[in-house]
This record gives structure tokens, C-alpha cells and sequence, in this order.
């Protein structure tokens, strides 16, 4: 449990295993891997993330909501 979590929005998952979780409503994107959770990023307060995806790169995409949608 996280305090900053209220909502998962989307998951993905790289080349390596991690599984990358979109959360809301404090901007914070999680990492799992080998049963343990780390932050990612930190995008800031009243941002959703609602969508992932992981190109052909390797490379995550992240889409947010908020006072205005961005793709980081």
C-alpha cells in the first residue's frame, strides 16, 4: 500500500521482465521486478498516468492526464 496510489491505470512490461505500473493521482510510475516495487518516476501532483507502452526499442512511453495530457 502507498499512500500516493489510489488507482492502477494501465501495466506493461519490458524486454527484461519489469513490469512498469501507471498509477494515479500523484504521478508516480512503479516498477516491479523480482517481487519488489521501486519507484520509477515522479511526475507530480493531480497528474494521472493512464497509459504505457513499450516500443520496439525498448522504450517506455508514458501517457498522462491532468490539467493537460502529456507523452513522456
Amino acid at each position: 500500500p502507498d499512500a500516493r496510489v489510489s488507482a492502477i491505470h494501465a501495466l506493461a512490461q519490458s524486454r527484461d521482465g519489469t513490469v512498469y505500473a501507471a498509477t494515479g493521482p500523484q504521478g508516480l510510475l512503479l516498477s516491479i521486478k523480482d517481487g519488489k516495487v521501486a519507484d520509477a518516476a515522479e511526475l507530480g501532483d493531480n497528474v494521472s498516468l493512464f497509459s504505457l507502452l513499450v516500443d520496439r526499442h525498448g522504450r517506455l512511453l508514458v501517457g498522462t492526464g491532468g490539467d493537460r495530457g502529456e507523452v513522456y
